[in-house]
Parts: structure tokens; C-alpha cells; sequence
């Protein structure tokens, strides 16, 4: 039985469902789809050259998840949500992306990420290295070492760089630049002492020590403990807190230091007040804000000193903008999959609008001429929405059918995790707080960790040849696709060759 402040919050959700809908006539639906039409046949492609191209990764952003937080969106504005678009839903160029890696039917994040920056498919939970390596097995893999965009970028004379709200040594960010059996070798402590043996280096190292990690001139994002020293205690400064590496490196410190040997202005920060100091005339910037990912935006305390996403790249943008050769930088919603793992639906939404946000931002200072901008998932999650709830009912709410077992159930749901009540009766969520931050919405199968799904993924384009990413691709097709664009390497069929076969 439903309790009495359920009962009023559930009258209080109905009403203001039935305020928020309009009542469209068939005449304004005839007329949406006459202006839809008329923007598409709007549309012209660009085929200039690519001299700056940013790709957006929505970790773990699915279709489902676009979708409810389009929706979420419209309703924090007062709307019934259903009408509205994320902002990088109006690009003008969509697809379809096939997800799955060279050994596994469902991937995840390192494998895709490699996929998407390097232009070939491989094994799950490596980094950086081809098919032929083995997962999680350290001698010999290094000579399966494969290059890709930012090594390409950076030949060409571009300035790079990568943000992310999870660690920036975490599988997405590593797959520009790092390669590694396995994707959680982040530090020397989180290589397994059956490979210690000299043959592999862990991703923090990497990125200070080896091309083309060293050479990027921004890098944002969480994890300072896998660069510090594990010195109990040691707060003197931002680049002396404790950290979880055994070998006594501070790998901040080396990396500032490298950057002053090749001469310019070098920046490192650890809060946002010191980010929003930075002058863009810095030549590279390297921000840690947190010891391990950063914290998610719904529920973050007003008094936080991690700056927002779009800040971080907004920054990097003013920074890498000043090379007359352009720019490639990375973009990642880190915290979309992390909040789906742990099956908090309201944190994984409001990061995707976060997300969108910051897409928003950085097409506001960049031009379309001759920058090419790219949204794209990595993989899809567990996240279900069902029911046949009326338009305008609140996403975060419940569902409007009656079940078998007569209980109320959220219209989002989790396929896997730990919302699960495995083999016993389904809890009654009647008088749950189905909007909270940490609400953990119900799920069917019993995992401490909800898992990925192998669907397709969405591709959201802008720009340059941005009409190469229509249709439905291999993942690895992308890398392709922003070589052809922005002419990166002269060995393969790239628009900048004179026998252009679109011509």
C-alpha cells in the first residue's frame, strides 16, 4: 500500500504532467514536420578541410540514455520533455555505430575507445595495442603497439589534448596515447607482480615518459594518485599529496619539469579557481582535480573545487586554438558510465546534460567552416525504458501499468546490477524517492556492477565532412572518417588528394 506523502507526491506528478503537455492539433503536428523537412533539405556539406577536430565521448551513453535525458532536460525546464533534443541531437549528420571488439560480443571502454582512435578493432580490456596482442598478458605485447589520431595530429603539426571527468590514465583518455594489456594497469602498484618484469609500463608512466602522451599540450581530468608517491601525510602543496605508486615518482613533477626543458609556459592546476586563472597563452596545461575520478554533477556540494566539464573544455579550446596548424582534442562524459554501473539513473542523466552542455559550449566558440565536431558513445548500458506512461510523466517516476505481482515499478529500469533481488520477491518502491541522487533503480539480473549492452551506438556530426557519419559503421570506421577529413596521413585516401574519389 502506497504511503500518504507517496500518495501527494504522486497526485503532485500527475498534475503537473497533465500542465506540462501541450495540446498540439493535427495542424501544428503537419506543421513540425513541414519545418523538420524544410531543415533537412537545408542542409549542405561541407567539404572543406578539417583544421580542428574534436571528438565528444559519451561513455556508456546509448540510445536509451540520449533519450531519457532529452526528456529530463525538457522537464527541469518545465516541460513535458518528450518534444525537446539534447544539443548535439540537431547536428546535422547522424549514424549508427557497431560497438562489439575483435574478441567480444559487448565491448568496453578500452577496446572501443582504441577502435575509435586508431581505426582498427580490438581485443577487450587492451589499450593501444592490435588484435594480435593478448589480453592482461605483458611480454610481447609491446610490439603490438598501434599508432592513431593523436600521434597522426601531432605529425601533422597539431596541437592535442583530452578532458574527461574520470581519471585521465582511466581506458577512454589512455586509448589516444597509451598501449597496455590491460586497461586497469594505470600505475605501477596495479601491475600484477607475475608481469613486473621490466617489459611493461603502466599508463601514468607512459604519458609522462613516451610519445605521444608527453606531447600533448592539455590533459584534464581526475587521478592524481597514480602520478604521486605513496608518502602518508604529505599535503605541502598540490603536486606532493599522497599517491598510490610504489616506485617513489612523482610523475607530476617529471612532467612539468619536461615540458620547462623543451622551453614556454607550463601550467599544472588541481582546483577551478586555478583552472578559470589560466591565460590561454599557455602553451600546456595538465589539471588533476581529484584523487580518483571526479565527482558527478548531480548532488556535487556548492563548495566543490573540481571545475564542470565544460569548463575544462572550454579551456583546453582557448589553448590549443592559438596553432595556425589547428587542433585535435578529446572531449569524454566519464561519469554517464560510471553512474550506470552503479545503476543511479538521475546521476547518469543529469551527466549526459552535462555532457550536452558542454558540446553547447565549445560549437559556440569554434566555427563550423573548418572545425570538426563529433558526439559520440563508446558503448550502450543496461538502461531500460518502458511502460506506457502519458506524456509529460516525470522520467525519474513510475511506471503507469499494473504488474503480475501488483507492485509499482520506475519507467527506467537496469538489466543487470545491483538493484537486483535475485532469487527472492521484488521489493514494493511504492514509497521510495524515486528522483533522489542516489536512488538505485530496480534491476533483473543480480551482478554487483550493471553491465554494458551490445547494442549499436549513436554518431552525432557537425562540420567538415560531417556527412561521412551518416548510415550505419564499423566503430573503427570513425578514425577513418576524421583522417579522410582533416588529410592526416599522406599514405592512405585522405579529401586533400588530388584524385578525390567524391570529385
Amino acid at each position: 500500500m502506497w504511503s500518504h506523502c507517496a500518495f501527494i507526491a504522486g497526485v503532485f506528478l500527475l498534475l503537473l504532467s497533465d500542465r506540462r503537455v501541450a495540446s498540439e492539433d493535427p495542424e501544428t503536428w503537419w506543421s513540425i514536420g513541414q519545418e523538420e523537412l524544410r531543415e533537412t533539405l537545408r542542409t549542405v556539406r561541407n567539404v572543406n578541410k578539417a583544421k580542428n577536430v574534436v571528438v565528444f565521448v559519451g561513455d556508456g551513453m546509448g540510445v536509451t540514455t540520449v533519450t531519457a535525458a532529452r526528456i529530463l532536460q525538457g522537464q527541469l525546464k518545465g516541460a513535458s520533455g518528450e518534444e525537446g533534443y539534447l544539443y548535439f541531437e540537431k547536428f546535422p549528420h547522424t549514424g549508427l555505430l557497431k560497438a562489439y571488439s575483435n574478441n567480444m560480443q559487448v565491448s568496453e571502454s578500452s577496446a572501443s575507445g582504441t577502435a575509435l582512435f586508431s581505426g582498427q578493432k580490438v581485443n577487450s580490456d587492451t589499450v593501444g595495442l592490435s588484435s594480435k596482442a593478448t589480453p592482461k598478458q605483458c611480454r610481447g605485447s609491446q610490439e603490438f603497439s598501434i599508432d592513431g589520431l593523436l600521434q597522426w595530429a601531432q605529425a601533422n603539426g597539431k596541437s592535442t589534448g583530452a578532458v574527461t571527468t574520470t581519471r585521465v590514465t582511466h581506458s577512454t583518455p589512455a586509448g589516444l596515447y597509451a598501449h597496455c594489456a590491460n586497461e586497469d594497469w594505470e600505475a605501477d602498484t596495479d601491475i600484477p607482480s607475475s608481469e613486473q618484469d621490466g617489459h611493461c609500463k603502466d599508463v601514468a608512466t607512459q604519458l609522462v615518459e613516451t610519445s605521444p602522451g608527453n606531447r600533448l599540450d592539455v590533459l584534464m581530468g581526475g587521478g592524481w594518485t597514480k602520478f604521486l608517491p605513496n608518502v602518508p601525510n604529505a599535503v605541502d602543496g598540490p603536486t606532493m599529496k599522497s599517491g598510490c605508486r610504489a616506485d617513489g615518482r612523482n610523475l607530476i613533477e617529471e612532467w612539468l619539469a619536461e615540458k620547462r626543458r623543451r622551453g614556454g609556459n607550463h601550467s599544472f592546476v588541481d582546483s577551478r579557481e586555478s583552472l578559470l586563472q589560466v591565460d590561454p597563452k599557455t602553451d600546456s596545461l595538465l589539471g588533476l582535480f581529484s584523487a580518483g575520478a571526479m565527482n558527478p554533477k548531480l548532488g556535487r556540494a556548492e563548495s566543490s573545487t573540481e571545475p564542470e566539464l565544460k569548463e575544462m573544455a572550454v579551456k583546453a579550446v582557448e589553448i590549443l586554438a592559438k596553432n595556425p596548424n589547428g587542433y585535435f582534442l578529446m572531449v569524454e562524459g566519464g561519469l554517464i558510465d560510471d553512474s550506470h554501473h552503479r545503476g543511479l539513473a538521475a546521476r547518469a542523466l543529469h551527466e549526459t546534460i552535462a555532457f550536452a552542455e558542454t558540446v553547447q559550449a565549445v560549437d559556440a566558440i569554434t566555427n563550423s567552416n573548418d572545425t570538426l565536431l563529433i558526439v559520440v558513445a563508446d558503448h550502450s548500458h543496461a538502461l531500460i525504458f518502458t511502460g506506457y506512461q502519458k506524456r509529460g510523466t516525470s522520467i525519474l517516476g513510475f511506471g503507469s501499468r499494473k504488474l503480475t505481482d501488483q507492485k509499482p515499478f520506475t519507467s527506467l529500469l537496469y538489466l543487470s546490477g545491483k538493484g537486483s533481488s535475485g532469487d527472492v520477491p521484488r521489493r514494493n518502491i511504492s514509497a521510495d524517492n524515486t528522483t533522489a541522487p542516489d536512488y538505485q533503480q530496480q534491476a533483473f539480473l543480480p551482478t554487483p556492477w550493471a553491465m554494458h549492452l551490445g547494442e549499436d551506438v549513436p554518431i552525432f556530426a557537425k562540420g567538415p565532412w560531417s556527412h561521412l557519419f551518416v548510415g550505419v559503421h564499423e566503430q573503427h570506421y570513425v578514425a577513418h572518417a576524421i583522417n579522410y577529413a582533416a588529410c592526416l596521413r599522406n599514405d592512405t585516401l585522405t579529401s586533400c588528394d588530388s584524385n578525390d574519389i567524391t570529385a
